[in-house]
Order: structure tokens, then C-alpha cells, then sequence
């Protein structure tokens, strides 16, 4: 499975930084990630139709053009290729309708309108603004933005979410027990970690890199409580502004504010 194993590749680079903390890298972390990303592009990337084969058991190849290949964004584990190749599908005719983003290509033999959350007709709650996060922190702006358009109706139809989505029409999945998820957090992680760029780093400090959208030029983001600090965000136009405490800070999108 390309989505897995690729997800595997960020796993292991964390891992390995996460030795280095400690005192005690471990190479061979590294180095099994380099493997493993050699082994995808050799083995299961397909030019032709800028997609991964899976693989079963038995080593027949298949295309799944499945939602979750896109959480391959910002691992470091698709090369340029690749990210181009993934993101020529992202259009009406396969993922994407005016309500959101599809779990399965409309394209794909085995879509089913019927299972919203991983057949086609939508997708579960958390995976279209994980992915739209995921695109802001890869570079991928505008395309993150297109993802964020098509379900800002959820804000404004639905008092609380459910565990899936419909994506070509205003609806959500009825015949589930989990008619509000905990996961409609991944919502609040996209506009906090990827639209407003906001990264905690790991020597206590705070790295704010703002991708305001076009539908919204004017932001305000109050109260952030974060590594012991306290902060408000504006945003207007091409222009941000910070405050913490008595301490003010003023740049533009695209040059970042650290917060020490």
C-alpha cells in the first residue's frame, strides 16, 4: 500500500529525530527511510498515469485513486514528480465537487456514491482539512485554498459534524452512530498550523508564516495560548500584525515572525 508505507517513510524520520534528542542517533533511521522512498518510485510510481500501484500479496498491481494518497504531502517522501503528477487529479472531473472532496476518484471503477466516507461519495470528517494543512506546509497554497472553499458550508449548515461528509451535495452520512466526531478538530489544526502558519518548534519558540485566503483578506485570531505564551493575530491584506503581551510585531506574508 503506497499511502501507508510513504507515511511510514515521515514515521521514521521522526523517529530518528526524536533519537538525536535523546542523545543517541540512530542512522539506520535514515537510511531505512532513503530505502523505502527509492523503493515507491521504483516499484509502485507509475508515470503514465501519475499514480501509485498498490501491490497485494500475490504482486498484482492495481490503481486505487484513493483520498488518502494526498497525505503524502509535506513527508519529504514524493519527489517533485510525483507531487506534480498527484495534484494534476485534484479537479472536478475526479476528486474534487462544489461541496467538498471526494474519499475516491468519480473516475474510479470501485466508486460508490452510497459509502461517503472512504467509497467516493465524500469523505470522513477530518480528511479534507488534514490534507488542505498538509498542502499549506508543503508550499502548495492554492491549492489548499480550493480544498478549504468547497466546505466552508459545514461552519454554516451544520451545528456539529458527523463522522462523514457528502462532497457533491450539502449532506452528511445519516446511517452512522457517530454523528459528531471529535476529529472535526482537524478543522481548527488546518486554519491554525496551515492557513495561519503557526509552528510550535522544538526549542520553545514560536514561528508565525500567515497564507491568508482570497476569500477572507481580513483575519483576527484572539487569545492563542501556546508554549506558555499568549498572542493575538491580525491579518489585513498582504500585512500581519502580533501581539504578546506589550510586545508588537508587524511583517508581511511571506516573512515569517518568530516568537522567542
Amino acid at each position: 500500500m503506497p499511502d501507508l508505507n510513504g507515511r511510514r517513510y515521515w514515521n521514521y524520520l521522526c523517529a530518528y529525530k526524536i533519537s538525536e534528542w535523546g542523545g543517541k542517533p540512530e542512522p539506520v533511521l535514515l537510511q531505512r527511510a532513503a530505502d523505502l522512498k527509492t523503493t515507491l518510485k521504483e516499484t509502485l510510481w507509475d508515470p503514465e498515469s501519475s499514480w501509485f500501484f498498490f501491490r497485494d500479496d500475490q504482486g498484482h498491481r492495481d490503481l486505487r485513486y484513493t483520498i488518502q494518497m494526498y497525505k503524502l504531502f509535506g513527508s519529504g517522501v514524493l519527489d517533485p514528480e510525483q507531487e506534480s503528477g498527484l495534484l494534476s487529479h485534484l479537479n472536478e472531473n475526479e476528486f474534487f465537487s462544489p461541496f467538498g472532496f471526494h474519499s475516491m476518484s468519480k473516475l474510479d471503477p470501485a466508486y460508490d456514491q452510497v459509502d461517503i466516507d472512504n467509497g467516493g461519495g465524500g469523505s470522513c470528517t477530518c480528511f479534507p482539512p488534514q490534507i488542505a494543512e498538509r498542502l499549506y506546509k508543503a508550499g502548495y497554497c492554492q491549492q489548499a485554498e480550493d480544498i478549504l472553499k468547497r466546505i466552508l458550508w459545514w461552519g454554516e449548515k451544520m451545528p456539529y459534524w458527523g463522522d462523514s461528509i457528502v462532497a457533491n451535495e450539502m449532506e452528511y452520512r445519516k446511517d452512522t452512530p457517530l454523528q459528531c466526531t471529535l476529529d472535526g478538530v482537524a478543522v481548527a489544526q488546518c486554519l491554525l498550523f496551515g492557513m495561519l502558519g503557526i509552528e510550535a518548534l522544538p526549542d520553545g519558540r514560536i514561528r508565525v508564516d500567515p497564507h491568508p485566503p482570497a476569500f477572507a483578506s481580513k483575519i483576527r485570531l484572539k487569545g492563542l495560548q501556546m508554549l506558555g505564551k499568549s498572542f493575538d493575530l491580525e491579518i489585513d491584506g498582504p500585512k500581519f500584525t502580533i501581539c504578546e503581551g506589550k510586545r508588537f510585531f508587524q511583517s508581511t506574508v511571506g516573512h515569517p515572525v518568530i516568537l522567542e
